[in-house]
């Protein structure tokens, strides 16, 4: 279900990593549709820095990037980020 123009208050901020261009823009557009305030990040390393710079709500990561694995990215946000400020990953 599409939220109506009155309902477009952001639900969450959503960090997305994906290096298939066509993949990240779908995932965006439908995230935002939803209401949510979306980041995009075409690499591993593009959502590392991101991340360091601010807080996300949730982080949807693609496994297979040519520089840093989705599970790398992971495992780097696990070490970086107190337990009680992790987003989910996805």
């Amino acid at each position: 279900m599409t939220r109506g123009k009155d309902d477009m208050a952001p639900t969450g901020t959503i960090l997305i990593a994906d290096d298939e261009e066509r993949i990240l823009r779908a995932l965006a557009r439908a995230l935002r549709q939803e209401g949510h305030d979306v980041a995009e990040a075409s690499s591993g390393h593009a959502a590392e820095r991101l991340l360091s710079e601010r807080a996300f709500d949730a982080v949807v990561v693609d496994n297979i990037m040519p520089d840093l694995t989705g599970l790398d990215l992971i495992r780097h946000l696990v070490q970086q980020v107190a337990p009680g400020e992790r987003p989910q990953s996805c």
